[in-house]
């Protein structure tokens, strides 16, 4: 009677050993907790184009496993921009897997436009509603911008291969002209000095100034070298900005877009559909497509709203993002 007894308590301990054992494999599978990044494409758009998917765990690194952490307030805006390609060239082309990965697993604004062709207006007009110049050469301007509205460090600005802080000199692979905050310094007093700095690649960024503005150098976005080097850069950099505290937290949305398309390429001020470029929006709440027709106005309105600061210049009467991609401003 005791063997008896004895057999049957071991047979129950080894049940519950199995048990435990497979209840800690599927915990450690790469489908739930330790999931990468990006691995699964929702996307689900009504007739009209705009979107009808859900946000929900999608893109959600580890720590985000379900939709309640996305869906608070957002509390810090990253723009990163490239160079001169429009949307055609870009998403679902053999040369860009990445930005086309991106577009598939979060936000893909399809009907997405720049202000103009010159690499100046297009980067003055998002950050202060007002497009100087339609040239590419340096400018003090006296205007406000979304850096004057968000001063002491609430903004910065990351701009990779520039020699020194807030520089106004073009340098090797840095353009002044893809830095636009260098392009208010006058407005800005000693906040360009202290927060428009070089960009380190290859390590986690600092995001926890409300607004970030992220700069490739002239290789790396596109400008110089080709798409296929700027997905590659996209590819490293993204997943770092990934593992920042800020978006672990489900907060924050990172818009990756161009300056302006490549086509239709006579100077001047441009209006849709002309210059269409690409938009992605990336944040553990995103997903889907999405047919609205925005510009950069539009990207500056709708962070404008998210941080309740008024609308400058163009951004006042523009269409925003708010309501879209899972967005709540």
């Amino acid at each position: 009677m005791r063997r008896l007894a004895a057999l049957v308590l071991a047979l129950i301990l080894a049940g519950c050993g199995a048990s435990a054992a497979t209840t800690r494999s599927s915990e450690l599978s790469p489908s739930t907790t330790h999931a990468r990044p990006g691995l699964r494409h929702v996307s689900s758009t009504s007739g009209s184009g705009v979107s009808t998917g859900t946000a929900g765990s999608v893109g959600s690194p580890a720590g985000l496993v379900d939709g309640k952490r996305g869906a608070g307030k957002i509390r810090h805006v990253v723009w990163i921009w490239f160079e001169n390609e429009d949307q055609s060239n870009i998403i679902g082309n053999h040369c860009c897997s990445y930005f086309t990965h991106l577009a598939r697993r979060y936000g893909n604004a399809t009907h997405y436009y720049a202000l103009g062709h010159y690499s100046a207006d297009n980067y003055t007009g998002a950050t202060g509603g007002i497009p100087c110049c339609y040239d590419d050469s340096y400018h003090q301007l006296s205007n406000r911008s979304i850096f004057r509205q968000l001063p002491n460090g609430q903004s910065r600005s990351l701009e990779e291969s520039m020699p020194s802080p807030c520089d106004t000199s073009n340098s090797g692979e840095y353009a002044v002209r893809h830095n636009p905050e260098v392009y208010y310094v006058r407005t800005l007093g000693p906040d360009c000095a202290k927060y428009d700095i070089p960009y380190a690649t290859a390590s986690i960024p600092d995001l926890s100034a409300k607004f970030t503005f992220v700069t490739p150098n002239l290789c790396n976005d596109a400008h110089d070298c080709s798409t296929a080097i700027a997905d590659r850069w996209l590819a490293s950099e993204v997943p770092l900005f990934m593992h920042t505290p800020q978006y672990k937290a489900g907060t924050t949305v990172i818009f990756i877009t161009f300056d302006e398309g490549s086509s239709n390429v006579s100077e001047g001020p441009t209006s849709p559909p002309n210059n269409q470029i690409p938009m992605i929006v990336v944040s553990p709440r995103s997903s889907g497509q999405d047919g609205t027709q925005w510009t950069h106005y539009s990207l500056l309105a709708t962070t404008e709203q998210i941080f309740g600061l008024s609308k400058l210049g163009g951004a006042a009467s523009a269409r925003t993002m708010c309501g879209h991609f899972g967005l709540t401003c």
